[in-house]
């Protein structure tokens, strides 16, 4: 059986790092509305993405937030507490600002 590792405080950087980001993105999804995307051609043509397609984006988001979290606070607390601390912490946000929209 493989014993976890821990992380050194540069890769707990980075993760924290990929988390906050993750969670600005759905937080700004969720302000928002949905996001723009390039169509990918060679003009500067955008669309505005919305609906469920915006949701499920928001949603990976915070996923991806989730995960991040819940690593880094696995390094300090137990997993079943660095899960609900993490839960909360992602989930909060994003309704907070969805209730004040």
């Amino acid at each position: 059986m493989v014993k976890n590792q821990r992380l050194s405080p540069v890769a707990q950087l980075a993760v924290a790092t990929f988390g906050v980001l993750s969670l600005v993105g759905a937080c700004l999804i969720a302000s928002y509305g949905g996001f723009t995307t390039d169509t990918g051609g060679r003009g500067n043509e955008y669309t505005f993405v919305s609906g469920p397609e915006a949701i499920a984006m928001a949603l990976i988001q915070l996923a991806g937030a989730w995960t991040a979290f819940s690593a880094v606070l696995a390094q300090y607390f137990s997993k079943r507490k660095a899960y609900l601390v993490s839960i909360i912490l992602v989930s909060a946000v994003p309704l907070a600002i969805l209730t004040m929209r």
